[in-house]
């Protein structure tokens, strides 16, 4: 099965590692020459340079071949493009974005987009749950089919600071993605110490996701 990534950034790189680890194929359209050369370069995955709403490109990606399609661009209208003409054209039979602006939201589902990742509901959630949030940055909400993937910045306030990524004790269903540091990404590796400023990316379903963030945020956080 083939699946189309709209996009950039960790999130696009690691959806797209998750994907090929499961054993499906998976294309990238990113509109940016130098990030398409760095994910050409790290994973076993078919790059496009190019719009992700120009057919041209979405057929250079296999699109006619493709189950699901995947925007998430900081751009709500590009997102929702992407999704129509993929839908609609190449009759990919689910689409899913992000939506950045909520007041966008119940277009996005108008339109027949299947699934919309809703930031902000995520943060509401995440209030309602009394956890903080002011250092967490939400890069892929996914109620429906059970994935969150998320972003903490370290402070000299969180607990897990100075631990071991190892020795952090999270749930079984959570795992820890990587740490950018510096502003260079990098793999889990359990040796790791955290250090103030680092970002952390982790990958939870919702039932999981207050206490993951409190085992690395604290209560204070």
């Amino acid at each position: 099965m083939r699946v189309i990534l709209v996009g950039g950034g960790e999130v696009v790189y690691f959806l797209a590692r998750t994907f090929l680890s499961k054993g499906y194929f998976v294309s990238i359209i990113n509109d940016s020459q130098e990030e398409s050369e760095m994910l050409a370069k790290r994973l076993n995955a078919l790059i496009i340079c190019g719009d992700g709403s120009d057919p041209n490109f979405l057929e250079d990606a296999k699109a006619r071949e493709s189950k699901i399609f995947i925007a998430v661009t900081p751009y709500d209208h590009i997102n929702m493009v992407c999704c129509q003409t993929a839908s609609l054209k190449f009759k990919i039979p689910r689409t899913m974005a992000l939506v950045n602006d909520p007041d966008n939201y119940e277009v996005f589902k108008e339109l027949g987009i299947d699934h919309v990742f809703n930031q902000t509901e995520l943060i509401v959630s995440m209030i309602e749950k009394q956890v903080k949030y002011e250092h967490i940055t939400n890069l892929l909400d996914d109620e429906e089919g059970g994935v969150l993937i998320s972003e903490i910045h370290m402070t000299t306030k969180m607990p897990a600071l100075g631990e071991k990524l190892g020795d952090i004790n999270l749930p079984d269903e959570v795992s820890i993605i990587g740490v950018t540091r510096k502003k260079k990404f990098e793999l889990k590796r359990d040796s790791m110490t955290l250090e103030v400023g680092d970002r952390i990316l982790i990958l939870t379903n919702p039932e999981n996701l207050a206490v993951s963030l409190r085992a690395i945020c604290g209560e204070e956080a």
